[in-house]
């Protein structure tokens, strides 16, 4: 990417071609009209090139059709029916008190929803739409659909579509470029076809980190009740293991390339009122404009308690021109870096610290620089 002289693209998948805005729960929404990927690219490429489409449903068909093109996007992923939220029948009493009662002219509409969750946990063993996943993967045919294709058509974009970090493994090797859509909205597909096509250099980061196995994540219980995590979830648990993910916290690519340079803080030992500045100088080393964002993450090396191996504490995007070079300056209160005492509440150790500048949570290029707190 981005995708340069094209004059037949293959569009794969039934992602591609149907809305797909959310999870249909308290995020739903009702836009006036729904951009799919496929409409995007077809009203950005218009008269520039051949766009074919196929629904996927047919792995070898799907492959024939890859073969015969010079790129392939193929759209896979979750809707709503596989994610979001779930309220089983036999809660509903308790939880409708939080909210006001139905109007007379909702009162038809509720009790249709009622009646049509009554019917769903009225089957045996049967499971509602949405709710928990029960994958963390994509489903199986998704995953043979990229297989089949990218086997035929080496030039395939994977483009996935879902609320939450999808696991790739099976497939990952096999494409050269995977784009995450989440749920992209109403003009989602407009959206996607700017990126593709190099007119807007992307910029996103994961706000949340990719795992490549589901055996690297916390256990989890469908049905429990309760469960306490305390920090071990998320990159904080998948560094504390040493276990590196498929995408790492906060990771994202570019068009371009950015270099952090010349770190610099306000002081190297501070009290617990005070606040820490941090200067860097970011520059654009590659040929396109472009954002990035500057991660600032604090480990505490020698603390008394367990804690997170690193935490991110500030962040900022900066956009910048080819070649441009500009002075960013972060700043971290020292009050941010307290742990959670239960006798003593909020405190801020007296020890040593080390600020990491970089632009994810595993950057091996990241600057780092040391800080005392008396």
């Amino acid at each position: 990417l981005p995708l340069k002289k094209i004059e037949k693209l293959a569009v794969i998948g039934k992602l591609a071609a149907a809305p797909n805005t959310g999870d249909g729960g308290s995020s739903n929404t009702r836009p006036s009209y729904v951009v799919t990927p496929f409409q995007g690219l077809q009203e950005t490429l218009e008269g520039q090139a051949e766009i074919v489409y196929d629904d996927g449903s047919n792995p070898a068909r799907s492959a024939q059709v890859a073969g015969e093109a010079d790129v392939v996007v193929l759209v896979v992923g979750y809707t709503h029916l596989d994610e979001g939220e779930y309220v089983f029948p036999d809660s509903m009493a308790e939880l409708s008190k939080n909210f006001p009662p139905p109007t007379p002219e909702e009162m038809p509409i509720a009790q249709g929803m009622m009646e049509k969750m009554g019917a769903a946990n009225s089957v045996p063993n049967a499971m509602p739409p949405g709710g928990d996943r029960k994958l963390l993967t994509l489903h199986p045919d998704d995953e043979a659909l990229i297989q089949a294709v990218a086997a035929s058509n080496p030039r395939t974009a994977v483009a996935m579509m879902g609320g939450s970090a999808i696991i790739t493994e099976n497939w990952r090797g096999q494409v050269p470029a995977i784009l995450m859509l989440w749920y992209p909205g109403m003009e989602g597909g407009h959206a996607f076809a700017d990126i593709l096509l190099g007119k807007v250099n992307p910029s996103g980061k994961l706000p949340c980190v990719f795992a490549a196995r589901s055996e690297d994540l916390p256990d989890y219980d469908m049905n429990a009740k309760a469960i306490t995590y305390d920090l071990w979830h998320g990159y904080r648990k998948l560094e504390r293991d040493g276990t590196v993910p498929a995408f790492p916290f906060g990771f994202g690519l570019s068009y371009t390339n950015f270099e952090f340079s010349h770190l610099r803080l306000s002081g190297t030992s501070l009290g617990a009122h005070d606040t820490l500045t941090a200067t860097l100088e970011v520059t654009n080393c590659g040929p396109v404009a472009g954002d990035t964002v500057i991660q600032v993450y604090v480990a505490v090396p020698t603390s008394r308690v367990e804690r997170a191996p690193k935490e991110l504490k500030a962040f900022r995007r900066v956009g910048l021109k080819p070649g441009e070079t500009k002075t960013v300056q972060m700043d971290i209160p020292v009050k941010d870096l307290a742990y959670y005492d239960e006798q003593s509440g909020w405190t801020v150790e007296p020890t040593s610290y080390t600020l990491i500048v970089g632009q994810h949570s595993l950057d091996d290029r990241a600057l780092r620089a040391e800080f005392k707190i008396a």
